[in-house]
């Protein structure tokens, strides 16, 4: 043996004695463990600089099962990272992705899909974005939880309680975005108490039919279309509405085809019902919301109880008119006066009310401002300060004048007849003197040539001052104006000649007819009535 090879020999033995009487002070072996005694150091499998008590650099197979005790984590690391992977905390707590789970079993995955579901690229799982960066497209529902399916977003609630379905960020409890909603036959949506339907100022909200055309629509501002869109109101029916029972509309209703109603029509609350025109709002008929209830045909400013604005067609009329109704019952008198005093008149309608609605053909009645003058009760003045006429009422005046004038014609006919008797007694007499006198010859008869005076009397109606308005008066060697009252008695006599004109004051005499007798030379070549009214 060479020098050489001794002291490698002794080196060796030296340093395998050390070795191996160190570790036997530091290891205790037993049938089933061995383990470490006074071991202080750290121990590396595959890494000379272990952090911890064992720290393996490799592979690491446990066949049976990994137990840690003594009040410690568990944790699977990334590499160089400590802590996120996975790890079971002391208190039990399981977390994925978070190093601090405080719920039992937490996964923290960042933005996207986090919790699969299947295979891979199946794309089913669930997911929460943690990111609140607006510039990241995925990040619309922050801190929420989002039902993935084909890697897509399909149903997202937000972390204040609103669903979407088709969206991640819904606006409501329940937001359906690019699709429908459907309802199997037999079953409905049931709202709560005050539940409905919202709108948004300017969005609305729909009930199709297979897709093809609008059923129901709530608009902004909370009308509701029955049908197509068809005009303005809170209620908006485009075809046919059949209500069996009770229906409460809080504004207006709106129904373009038939509306059925089994039972009654009930508006209050201070608002008006109308059945409209087509395309015309207001005008076929309304009852308007006033105290009084008036009701308008053809107008949708009704001022009266019925107000019609076009002819009626009935075929009966009926006031009420019973004696027990009444009190201050009083005969009319001067009827025939007013009658007179009344002016005929046709006219048409002037362009302006016509395109409200008046007739266009030419009519006859009373001008209301004349009436006015003659009978004033028989006119009405409206709200707007129009005038209209009780054309009714005109018919007892019309037969209280007649029986005036029946009178009157009695009255005459009983004086003609006395007038013609003492005429023929007259006449008698005159025979006798003739046959006394021995008049047997025709006598010759002058006749003088009548004068030709005319007269015009104004005002007629009058309240009481007359102008009789005389012409050719030098025609006449003298002129006789006369006032007769309705029973034939002279009232009121002046001569004249050459004078254009006479004025008599009957106002002191009652309301009737009169007449002018106008007398030229003795012979009357004028008769004009005059109507006095007080």
């Amino acid at each position: 043996m060479n020098k050489q090879t001794f002291f490698t020999t002794a080196i060796t033995l030296i340093a395998t004695l050390y070795f191996s009487n160190n570790l036997s002070a530091q290891w205790s072996q037993s049938n089933t463990a061995i383990y470490p005694t006074t071991l202080t150091k750290n121990v590396g499998i595959g890494t000379s600089a272990p952090t911890k008590k064992l720290e393996v650099n490799g592979g690491l197979r446990v066949v049976k099962e990994v137990s840690i005790g003594g009040g410690n984590n568990f944790e699977v690391d990334a590499p160089g990272i400590t802590g996120g992977r996975f790890k079971i905390s002391t208190g039990g707590n399981v977390g994925v992705g978070e190093s601090n789970p405080n719920r039992k079993f937490q996964v923290n995955g960042g933005n996207g899909l986090t919790l699969g579901l299947g295979g891979n690229g199946t794309g089913e799982g669930f997911g929460s974005n943690r990111s609140s960066n607006p510039l990241i497209l995925y990040n619309q529902n922050v801190f929420g939880l989002d039902f993935y399916t084909n890697s897509f977003a399909r149903m997202s609630i937000t972390n204040s309680g609103n669903i979407g379905v088709g969206t991640t960020d819904p606006k409501a409890k329940l937001h359906i975005a690019q699709g429908n909603l459907h309802v199997d036959s037999g079953y409905g949506i049931e709202f709560g108490s005050q539940g409905g339907i919202p709108t948004g100022a300017y969005s609305h909200g729909s009930i199709w039919e297979d897709g093809s055309s609008q059923k129901l629509t709530i608009r902004p501002g909370g009308g509701t279309n029955f049908g197509e869109f068809v005009g303005p109101g809170t209620v908006e029916v485009n075809g046919y509405m059949n209500v069996n029972g009770y229906m409460n509309v809080n504004e207006s209703m709106y129904v373009k085809n038939r509306l059925r109603v089994d039972k009654e029509v009930s508006v209050g609350g201070g608002n008006n019902f109308e059945v409209d025109a087509p395309g015309i709002a207001g005008g076929r008929f309304k009852v308007s919301n006033n105290a009084d209830g008036y009701i308008g045909v053809g107008t949708n400013n009704p001022l009266f109880k019925l107000d019609v604005n076009g002819i009626i067609r009935c075929q009966a009329l009926l006031q009420s008119s019973d004696r027990r109704y009444k009190n201050n019952i009083n005969t009319l008198d001067g009827s025939l006066g007013k009658i007179l005093a009344m002016r005929g008149t046709s006219y048409n309608f002037n362009a302006d009310q016509v395109s409200k609605g008046f007739l266009t053909d030419k009519q006859i009645g009373f001008i209301a401002q004349e009436m006015k003058e003659v009978m004033p009760e028989l006119v009405k003045e409206d709200a707007e300060g129009m005038l209209a006429i009780n054309y009714t009422a005109v018919i007892p005046v019309l037969v209280e004048a007649m029986k005036e004038q029946h009178e009157l014609i009695e009255e005459k006919e009983t004086r003609i007849a006395a007038l013609e008797a003492r005429n023929n007694e007259l006449q008698g007499r005159i025979a006798r003197i003739e046959v006394a006198l021995g008049i047997t010859a025709d006598r010759e008869q002058i006749v003088e040539k009548s004068a030709i005076v005319t007269a015009t009397v104004s005002p007629n109606p009058t309240l009481g001052i007359i102008t009789v308005g005389l012409t050719n008066t030098a025609s006449a060697k003298s002129v006789i104006v006369k006032i007769i009252d309705s029973t034939g008695r002279e009232i009121a006599s002046r001569s004249t000649v050459g004078e254009g004109s006479i004025q008599f004051d009957l106002s002191q005499f009652p309301a009737g007819i009169y007449v002018t007798q106008i007398l030229a030379d003795g012979k009357m070549v004028n008769n004009t009535k005059v109507q006095l009214v007080k």
